[in-house]
């Protein structure tokens, strides 16, 4: 049972970092984005 709950701490952790990266690279580029669009 221990080995469980350490498996489910580990991929929510996981998943939360993934969304983490995911957020930052969205906004980077939705930044780009609209300087190239003032452009």
């Amino acid at each position: 049972m221990e080995t469980m709950m350490t498996t489910l701490t580990n991929t929510r952790k996981a998943l939360h970092d993934w969304l983490s990266v995911l957020g930052t690279a969205y906004v980077a580029a939705r930044r780009e984005r609209a300087r190239w669009g003032a452009l």
